[in-house]
């Protein structure tokens, strides 16, 4: 970080803005200006969180619903208007579960497969163990 610190123009914005790292969140609080609020909306970091909480208008709504932290699962049932239902559905926190449980008629059923394909898979195979996990779950929910 300290190298970062000396080298401003070679930090990018949007790569740290998504980087849960304390002294991560402790640079983009000295530079507000240079927050990717887009990536920022998935950070999980609890300072995070809380910047995103003082700027609700600059968030990016699919983002800020697939985020896990449960202080964003607060945000969204405090601002339901910020839910994006694709993007909540794709996030498995039990909290946001119950939301869409609450709402089935707004589930996203292609994201809840679509989000295992684009970021934990490497194969075919594991892809569909990942999708048959991601259907028992839901149906022990249903």
């Amino acid at each position: 970080m300290k190298w970062l610190k000396e080298n401003p123009e070679k930090i990018h914005w949007d790569a740290l803005s998504t980087n849960s790292n304390s002294e991560a969140i402790k640079l983009l609080k000295e530079n507000p200006d240079k927050i990717s609020w887009y990536y920022l909306s998935q950070n999980i970091h609890p300072e995070a969180i809380k910047m995103l909480k003082k700027n609700l208008d600059k968030i990016n709504k699919f983002h800020l619903s697939g985020n896990p932290n449960p202080d964003v699962i607060a945000i969204l049932k405090e601002h339901p208007e910020l839910i994006d239902w694709t993007g909540l559905s794709s996030n498995l926190n039990e909290e946001a579960v119950d939301m869409l449980l609450q709402n089935i008629h707004q589930i996203d059923w292609d994201s809840i497969f679509i989000q295992s394909t684009s970021q934990s898979c490497s194969t075919v195979e594991e892809e569909s163990k990942e999708n048959q996990l991601r259907m028992a779950f839901w149906q022990s929910k249903l």
